[in-house]
């Protein structure tokens, strides 16, 4: 069991009051101990927070007012309509608890009437399905449409497969430019 002053942390951890050496050279000598409370700093410091905002106001919200539907050759209401959603952009800041430690969060958000119609299409067939957050999410991770609905086609799949109770079938692995094929045993 691992018990902190601080009260922020109680619980086990194979790290606690644990030193290890991670870096030896013969000038220098890196060791590493577990600290909880300096690492709850980090992670819900103004620093990060500063840094995960500017990425959302300079890469994630321009992307998405790009994608954003803009109501071409639309009756004029439709036109109001889609430009009333590019202008309802925000950025708020969080906190999320993941893996028990708390975090700093920084989302962009559309406050919309209309947001969810614009990203999905419900059940009955209604909205429309431009996925503007998703395609912005999937532009920060490097990816591209075509993956986004790969990945979206492979979770449905899936879904369905696992309540017709057979197993998930797994991604086949992808080669990125640069990397050489895996090699198969004949």
């Amino acid at each position: 069991m691992a018990s902190f002053g601080d009260g922020s942390y109680t619980g086990p951890t194979e790290f606690s009051d644990r030193r290890q050496t991670v870096y030896r050279s013969p000038r220098v000598k890196v060791d590493f101990q577990m600290n909880r409370a300096g690492i709850r700093d980090i992670a819900t410091g103004s620093d990060l927070t500063h840094a995960l905002q500017m990425l959302v106001l300079t890469k994630a919200l321009p992307y998405a007012l790009k994608i954003s539907p803009k109501g071409r050759k639309r009756s004029p209401s439709e036109r109001d309509e889609h430009s009333r959603y590019a202008s309802s952009f925000t950025v708020r800041r969080s906190t999320v608890v993941l893996v028990g430690m708390e975090r700093t969060s920084v989302r962009l958000v559309n406050t919309a009437k209309h947001a969810a119609a614009v990203e999905w299409v419900n059940p009955n067939g209604h909205g429309h399905g431009f996925h503007v957050l998703g395609q912005t999410i999937a532009h920060l991770n490097g990816e591209t449409l075509a993956g986004l609905r790969r990945r979206q086609a492979r979770k449905r799949d899936n879904r369905r497969r696992r309540d017709q109770g057979q197993p998930p079938l797994t991604p086949k692995p992808r080669n990125r430019p640069g990397e050489t094929p895996p090699q198969q045993d004949t």
